[in-house]
């Protein structure tokens, strides 16, 4: 089995920017020379003391369903499984940090009480997918770059993020074909949500899954901005449904060689695109047209927008935006830079006044990018800030002091 084209595009090359983006390759090799552990060796005593090992002789029936995820993934690498005492209905996978170390994966036993046989091995199949994708490979060198998770930056948080999610719905898909039954797969989510047992109310899946789609397209009028580490059960669930009846899963039932399947790619493209929002709001998508043309008419008043200038100013639209290149490339090739500013100026101030100190604020910091002082860029700043934004000059004079004495740096030093 080809696990490497089951994955999703996006997750793939999310992975790989970010891998190389944090060199990732370098870390991993530093950190195996200086034989730094995980918590892998102290997760696993925690499971061997307060946890129960999943064995053929103690647990023979949950032991079987293990058995059967693996194969049926076709992963041969060592597991260890374990339940452990909680109501928490839930599942991980731990990586192992050394190939002469065991993966493993724990889960409760709320989960084990409450799914039944093919819903349980559809969860360990998720969670050996995680284990096949090499997800906390990732992970780890993030940690390691940024012990303190809320000190990464918003451009590579948002991107994170959206890996993470879509690495979820990756795992999703090595669920289904370690359980390939739909009907399962979404009373597998219905109890996730709920915490009920299917027949306490006679769960249907043919009605939940009509739910899913009006929920759907209740998404899709109304953009909303995802906070969680898990995508919303709707989208996993229309997500799984495009994958059982694929070319792509097809061929796995039928062991054909795997290929690229544009349908499956299409249908998943609508639905990721739900994944990217990071601000929902009118007023919040004129602040990045703002932002935007504001650091194009400041970075090109010398006629030419340099690559460092172009990425300092992605950097700044990462908090905006899940693809701030493309947004900049949208922007750039409107050829209306100065009418789109305009235009974000008038929007925001007429629903937000008290913006105004703010917007020319974000002008010096645009101006300012590059550490640098130009007699043409302080010349718009006041020209924009009395033509367009109404202060008067003092203010403005004042307010860029402010900006010169935060952000300017002497030659030798840029």
């Amino acid at each position: 089995m080809n696990h490497d084209t089951i994955r999703i595009g996006l997750e793939k090359s999310l992975k790989d920017e970010l891998f190389d983006q944090f060199e990732g390759a370098i870390i991993k090799t530093v950190l195996e020379d200086a034989d730094i552990k995980y918590d892998n060796s102290h997760q696993h005593l925690l499971h061997e003391g307060h946890g129960f090992r999943v064995t053929e002789t103690l647990s023979p029936k949950i032991f079987k369903i293990c058995n059967a995820a693996q194969e049926k993934l076709e992963f041969t690498e060592a597991v260890e499984f374990f339940i452990v005492n909680s109501a928490e209905v839930n599942a991980c996978a731990l990586l192992r940090s050394d190939e002469k170390d065991r993966h493993l994966i724990s889960i409760t036993s709320g989960l084990v009480a409450l799914f039944d046989d093919e819903e349980l091995q559809f969860v360990l199949g998720h969670e050996i997918g995680h284990l096949i994708s090499r997800t906390a490979e990732l992970s780890r060198v993030i940690q390691f770059v940024y012990p303190d998770y809320d000190k990464v930056p918003p451009y590579f948080r948002n991107r994170i993020s959206l890996w993470n999610r879509v690495a979820e719905l990756n795992a999703d898909r090595y669920g289904y074909i370690a359980s390939p039954n739909l009907g399962k797969c979404i009373s597998n989510f219905f109890k996730l949500c709920s915490g009920m047992d299917t027949k306490r109310i006679a769960f249907n899946p043919e009605n939940y899954l009509a739910e899913t789609d009006r929920a759907i397209d209740h998404f899709k009028r109304q953009s909303f901005c995802l906070t969680s580490s898990h995508p919303v059960n709707p989208i996993r669930i229309k997500a799984l449904q495009y994958f059982s009846k694929s070319k792509l899963m097809f061929s796995i039932n039928s062991g054909q060689s795997l290929t690229d399947d544009p349908e499956l790619t299409h249908q998943m493209d609508e639905l990721l695109e739900l994944l990217q929002a990071v601000g929902n709001t009118e007023l919040y998508i004129h602040r990045m047209h703002f932002i935007a043309s504001a650091g194009f008419l400041m970075a090109s008043i010398d006629e030419h927008v340099t690559d460092s200038e172009l990425e300092k100013l992605m950097v700044i639209l990462g908090s905006f935006t899940m693809f701030p290149r493309k947004f900049l490339e949208h922007i750039a090739n409107s050829g209306k830079i100065m009418e789109i500013f305009c235009g974000a100026v008038a929007a925001i101030l007429e629903k937000n006044p008290g913006e105004k100190d703010l917007l020319f604020g974000w002008l010096i910091e645009m101006a300012m990018i590059d550490k640098d002082l130009d007699q043409n860029e302080i010349k718009l700043l006041y020209k924009i800030g009395q033509d367009i934004l109404g202060f008067r000059k003092i203010e403005l004079a004042q307010m860029i002091a402010k900006g010169i004495q935060k952000s300017f740096m002497p030659k030798l030093y840029r």
